[in-house]
């Protein structure tokens, strides 16, 4: 918390590795990663983030050939 407080910066990816390397070293059931459940919540939700942006980027293909189709018929006419 004194590290918020005077603004020095925290390298958060190692310190996440380094917890993971004490957590490993102190469970005896190898369980290196204690908020599994945590991480199982995140990946589910950039998953239906993923899947919510490959069906818009497919709307927007059809969208767009719609378009040009209408704008080479009023060209053509």
């Amino acid at each position: 918390m004194e590290l918020l407080d005077t603004g020095i910066s925290i390298d958060l990816p190692q310190l996440i590795l380094q917890h993971m390397v004490r957590v490993s070293q102190q469970d005896k059931k190898g369980q290196v990663l204690p908020h599994g459940i945590w991480m199982g919540v995140v990946l589910a939700h950039l998953q239906r983030l993923g899947d919510a942006l490959a069906a818009k980027n497919v709307e927007n293909e059809a969208l767009r050939v719609a378009h040009q189709d209408a704008i080479t018929m009023l060209h053509g006419a």
